[in-house]
């Protein structure tokens, strides 16, 4: 059955002044039917749905309470590199120059594949945030950025285009209507130090997720003779966990059972994680560098 989202309605209803009576009048329900399931449960059946979007003349898609997303996929791909100065122009329109120096680079692709068998239609947000002094380029640039592709968005400008701002994060209110699949691809410039080797992606809420699928690729470190001190470890915390453990996971993960991966190698992993309720996904590993002293001490011996 189809839930509702309450706020909307009570939104709704209150832009046009309309008492419950009137809205379940204009909706050709009873009043008693308004207050039990659009207002306290908010599980409707799919007629009823209808009804009330109709009454509003909106789409159902606006009314309804969780968005239908059949996969949320993220793939991470970090390299090394050698230790040089970046830059880079930033922004659409009113491009400005960053730089920054680092050792590491990162692709960082965040999917999202609506399932075909509806739920909201307000956008959904894809966000990537890094930290460290670090540098966020957006790749699909035209995607997140072209104001006329995203004519749809309610908000101000600066939440769709907060990376402009100093260059480590970026939102972008995607959507969930034109195309089914929506994508945030970035390249990320000193994103992962070796004391910032994690990776956290929060999982919106109000929504149902079929499938959540994380792939980190390091191969390139393998590539470049590092070893892994601290294999990838992948734990996942719902909103029912207790705050702290939500809104810092970093402190918390070594307490929390690690899900296991599909694809378990140390260099390229795959976690895939069937059916999850809203929450934050931490991902954390280590890595040494090569010790090429000791080569080199090792050689002058020899």
């Amino acid at each position: 059955m189809p839930k509702l989202n309450g706020r909307k309605i009570a939104w709704l209803r209150g832009q046009r002044g309309w008492s419950k009576e009137h809205a379940a009048g204009a909706a050709e329900i009873s009043r008693e039917e308004w207050i039990r399931r659009v207002e306290r449960y908010k599980n409707v059946s799919g007629e009823v749905a209808q009804k009330v979007a109709s009454a509003f003349d909106v789409t159902v898609g606006e009314i309804l309470a969780e968005w239908e997303v059949k996969e949320y996929r993220v793939f991470a791909k970090i390299e090394p590199r050698e230790s040089v100065l970046f830059k880079k122009e930033i922004g659409y329109q009113e491009r400005r120059k960053m730089s920054v120096t680092t050792d590491n680079w990162a692709r960082v692709t965040k999917t999202v594949e609506f399932s075909p068998s509806g739920g909201r239609t307000d956008p959904f947000l894809l966000q990537y945030r890094t930290r460290g002094g670090g540098l966020v380029f957006v790749l699909n640039d035209y995607d997140v950025c072209n104001p006329e592709r995203n004519a749809f968005l309610s908000g101000p400008p600066h939440r769709w285009r907060a990376y402009y701002d100093n260059g480590n994060d970026v939102t972008y209110e995607c959507n969930t209507r034109y195309p089914s699949v929506q994508t945030l691809d970035v390249e990320v410039y000193k994103g992962y130090d070796a004391s910032h080797r994690n990776l956290t992606c929060y999982l919106p809420e109000e929504t149902h997720y079929e499938s959540v699928r994380l792939t980190l690729d390091l191969t390139a470190y393998l590539g470049k003779q590092y070893s892994v001190r601290l294999s990838p470890r992948l734990v996942f915390f719902g909103l029912d966990t207790h705050r702290a453990a939500y809104q810092i996971p970093e402190q918390h993960a070594s307490e929390t059972e690690a899900i296991v991966p599909e694809l378990n190698d140390d260099w390229h992993r795959t976690w895939v994680i069937p059916n999850p309720r809203p929450g934050v996904m931490h991902l954390v590993w280590d890595l040494a560098a090569p010790d090429y002293s000791a080569s080199r001490t090792h050689s002058a011996k020899s």
